[in-house]
This record gives structure tokens, sequence and C-alpha cells, in this order.
């Protein structure tokens, strides 16, 4: 951004070519692992699935609401700021937008880094990960929640001072970061529980409670506040919004039930025997982990276990289920 907009005085163009060339940049360093041939993911021919395409939509669409509700906030926010407190709030509410994207990448950092972990744990009915996984991310991101509001709480002037030099304006946002950063501690929060709804399958209470969190609750909080208790609580919005919207997560199951499995037509006074199909494990799903089990330090991505996980697996999840017609009709887990 420096480069385009001032010494080339691109202006904005050259904010938005140095957004692109960002992106850019940043895909070809996770392309890296692919092209040096890292781990077992490669690029290959495949068919068009429709079904699986809109079981990835599904899943995704969580996260997507969650992301658009920034820019509606922001919407909401400028317009009633300009109206109650006038356009230096309008301006510091852009100096706190930076540093909410800031902290929101710490947030989503650590959901997204947990999600295949919750994924797996759920896939293998192990609800003691699950439940480890879950709290281990709400610990991690209310720790960082609070360290965030901490810091922009005794160094709020300089670090708004990065962002603009105003100094009118930055006494105007180090004023009203005490009452906006506790959404921090909110917003870390939630995001750990969606990640956990749709990650175990409940996509569509994550899908709920994304559009309640970040379409209809900012909305209504943002335009009723100012309303019943002046413009000065405007600050509070995305706190208040937050903590409904995490009253509404609480509610929820840490370990939700499983899928059944039900099998109709059967004569419920019978035996039946159900064999399940073997599952296959393989070496290199192991990763890293090989490394506090064997005797030997192994490169993960090594000759040896590369050359073990082409021609070695092992058989798992193989059940063998003898129960009445009732049972089965009943549901299986």
């Amino acid at each position: 951004d420096w480069l385009f907009v001032f010494p080339l005085q691109w202006g904005i163009k050259g904010a938005a070519v140095a957004s692109g060339l960002g992106q850019v940049s940043g895909l070809l360093i996770l392309l890296i692992h692919f092209i040096r041939k890292k781990g077992v993911l490669r690029f290959k021919k495949f068919r068009l699935s429709p079904p699986l395409f809109w079981k990835i939509f599904k899943r995704g669409l969580p996260e997507m609401i969650s992301q658009f509700g920034t820019p509606v906030t922001t919407m909401w926010m400028n317009q009633v700021l300009i109206k109650v407190l006038g356009d230096m709030a309008v301006s510091a509410f852009s100096v706190l937008s930076y540093l909410t994207s800031l902290s929101m990448g710490i947030f989503f950092g650590v959901s997204g880094g947990l999600q295949p972990l919750i994924g797996q744990s759920y896939g293998k009915k192990d609800e003691a990960s699950l439940r480890w996984y879950f709290r281990a991310g709400l610990l991690i991101n209310l720790a960082g929640g609070v360290g965030m509001y901490l810091l922009f709480l005794a160094f709020g002037g300089p670090i708004c001072f990065l962002f603009n030099s105003d100094p009118q304006l930055i006494s105007a946002a180090t004023e009203a970061l005490p009452q906006f950063g506790w959404a921090f501690l909110f917003i870390s929060q939630n995001l750990i529980i969606s990640a956990y709804l749709y990650s175990t399958k409940r996509t569509a209470q994550a899908i709920f409670a994304a559009v309640c969190r970040c379409l209809i609750l900012n909305t209504l909080v943002i335009l009723l506040l100012p309303l019943l208790f002046g413009g000065g609580i405007i600050w509070q919005a995305k706190t208040k919004e937050e903590t409904v919207a995490g009253v509404f997560h609480g509610v929820q199951h840490a370990a939700p039930g499983y899928e059944r499995l039900r099998v109709t037509g059967l004569d419920e006074k019978k035996q039946y025997r159900l064999d399940s199909r073997p599952q296959l494990l393989r070496v290199g799903d192991f990763g890293s982990l090989l490394r506090h089990v064997l005797p030997v330090k192994l490169n993960p991505n090594g000759l040896a276990v590369q050359t073990a996980d082409s021609y070695y697996k092992m058989y798992d999840g193989q059940q063998t289920v003898t129960a009445s017609g009732a049972a089965y009709s009943a549901g299986i887990m």
C-alpha cells in the first residue's frame, strides 16, 4: 500500500493493486507445500460432484456469514454514528475497526485451526477429545481477548496513532476504546462455539446462530440502543450483540448426540448380524506423532514413512453387531 499509494502515487488504484498482490503472494507461499510435495495431498484430476459441492457450501456457510457480518456492522455503525455523534465519531470508529481486524485475525486463526481437530474427534466419536479441544479453544481465545483488551487499554493512544495522527481523532478513539473493546472477549468465545457447531455437523444451528449474530442482532442493537439510552452507548453495541449471541450459544450441548442408522423392514423378533466395512488407517496419517511412539526419530515427510504409507495399511473401525430386528429399527449409533 505504501509503495503504490505514496512513492508511485497511484492513489486508490495502487491500494487495490496492493491488496490483490497481497492475496496472490499468500497463495504462492501456500503452494510451496504442494510444489515440494510435502505431505500426502496432491493436485489431481477429478470429476465434478454437485452433491459434494453442496455439502462443502453448506458446511462453510456459517463462516461466510460471520465474515459478511463485518461490513454489515460497519454500514449500520457509520449511519448511526454520523447522526448521533458526528463526523469525528465515524473517523474514530474507522480506527477501532482496524484494531478489531487485528484481534479477529487471532480469533479466526484459533477457531480455524481447531476445526479439523474437532471434526476428526467427532468422526471418531471421541467425546473426551471433543470436550478438550472445545475447552482449549475457549481458553486460548479468552486469553487472547483479555490480552488484546488490556493491550489496547494500556497503549490505546500510541496504537491509534499508528493509523491516524490527528490529535482530536486519537483522543476520540482512545476514549471510546474501553467501551468498544469489551466486545473482543465475547467475539472470541462466539467464534469457537460457532466453529464447534459446524464441525460437529450441526450446520443448521451454526447458520441460525451466525445469521442472528451477524445480520439480525447487530442491526437491531445498533439501531435501538441510541434510541433507548442515548448516543454515547453506541460504543457498547458490539458488546451487547455478542453477549446475546453468546447466551444462545451457551444453551447448546457441548457434545451432541450422534446420528442413528435405522434399518426398516426387519422381523422384530428375529436376530440379525451386522458387519461393518473395515476402515483403513494410513501410516502417514499419524504424521509427527510417530516421533513420540517409535524408538527412533523419523521424519514424517521422509522416505521411510512415505514408503511405509504406500505399502502398509492398518484395519480399524470394523464392528460386528448381533441384535434383534426391533433394535435395528430403533437405530444403531
